[in-house]
């Protein structure tokens, strides 16, 4: 897609090329009814042949500007508003979505010529269907979720920035402080709440499980599906014996029920293990490139600004996550990479490969965009 330069990026390049001031009226002019001073190439400081040189050279600046587009989608018009292009993205109410609320707040996404409006789902697998059906123009979602959509082909992503990447006790297995288990080769037969059957919770338990010889099948451990925000209910009244849990409800279950941590998924093969990022489709992407990198740009921006200073997504989350500050300040934060890397990514489908959650190997390449297509750490 070429958009359109403004006139605004346009005029400063027509100055340099008509002379030092370009045609502004200042008062009357004696040819067509303004007042005072007019420099132009046709007034008397200009020569004839110099003026039409410049105008030629003027017009052909214009003309290169309009077939070749500007970096930027936007610009002012001359009542000082902008014409943004707005997207809508589809994002949870948790800490790894921080950059889409950062970059609004900030004035990332307007100064790359986009209006983002943040819709608030509850995971991937409700996001997914509705960027498919164009209801939303990019989605957050967990990689599971996303890389199996794609390779089903419903639909087919273009990934657009990365999100969130774990560090320890982000997603740690968490226990009544009364329980007699003590560790993960304790969890044989047990039930684990997770928020989903089949995603992020169950593939990184099952990894980490078999890191200490605990077979989920033939040892029978049982998943159950429980929303984050009731887990720690569902130990406290005995419906699950272990929680998949993350912030902030690991917190928050830490300070009234005094919680305890009986296991670690996110060490070993799940080390620094990428959990989330941002989707278009392939076909909305390939239509509106443009568009695709100023979101990109964007977004790594805030990626970038929350990666080297927890502070800022301290000071978003109460905004979107309904998480107050003094629990901000002391919740476990995980990475925000500031740029998407195909071997990161790759790391999530060959663990999904390898535990059945691919039925064949998926080249992450083809979801990643161009620049970033080729083989890179």
């Amino acid at each position: 897609m070429t958009e359109m330069p403004s006139i605004w990026r346009v005029r400063p390049l027509l100055a340099a090329v008509l002379g030092s001031r370009p045609v502004v009226p200042t008062g009357r002019c004696p040819r067509h009814g303004m007042r005072g001073e007019i420099r132009t190439p046709w007034s008397k400081e200009f020569p004839v042949r110099q003026a039409r040189a410049r105008l030629g050279a003027a017009i052909g600046l214009v003309t290169a500007l309009m077939l070749t587009g500007c970096s930027s989608l936007t610009g002012p018009d001359d009542s000082g508003t902008s014409d943004l292009v707005t997207l809508r993205v589809g994002a949870m109410p948790i800490p790894d979505a921080a950059a889409v609320y950062i970059a609004n707040e900030r004035g990332y996404f307007h100064e790359e010529g986009l209006e983002v409006r943040p819709e608030i789902i509850q995971g991937g697998a409700v996001g997914l269907p509705r960027v498919a059906s164009g209801s939303l123009d990019v989605v957050f979602s967990n990689y599971v979720s996303a890389l199996s959509a794609h390779a089903a082909g419903k639909p087919k992503l273009r990934m657009v920035g990365d999100a969130f990447q774990t560090r320890l006790d982000t997603f740690p297995l968490m226990v009544m402080p009364d329980s007699p288990l003590q560790d993960m080769s304790d969890l044989k037969g047990k039930t684990i709440a997770v928020n989903t059957k089949n995603n992020v919770g169950t593939l990184t338990v099952t990894s980490a499980l078999q890191t200490v010889g605990v077979d989920v099948e033939r040892d029978k451990v049982q998943f159950v599906e429980v929303p984050f925000p009731e887990m720690t209910k569902a130990l406290k009244d005995g419906d699950v014996d272990v929680a998949w849990l993350n912030e902030p409800f690991l917190t928050d279950g830490q300070r009234k029920l005094g919680l305890r941590k009986v296991g670690e998924t996110m060490d070993g093969p799940t080390a620094a293990f990428p959990i989330s990022g941002f989707f278009m489709t392939q076909r909305y992407a390939q239509e509106k490139p443009q568009v695709a990198a100023a979101f990109q740009r964007a977004i790594e921006r805030a990626q970038r600004l929350a990666s080297e200073d927890r502070r800022v997504v301290e000071q978003v989350l109460p905004s979107y996550a309904k998480i107050d500050p003094q629990t901000a300040a002391i919740i476990t934060l995980g990475d925000y990479p500031s740029t998407v890397s195909r071997a990161r990514v790759q790391r999530v489908a060959d663990l999904m490969l390898e535990h059945g959650y691919l039925k064949q190997k998926l080249d992450v390449r083809t979801m990643l965009p161009s620049t970033q297509a080729a083989p890179a750490d």
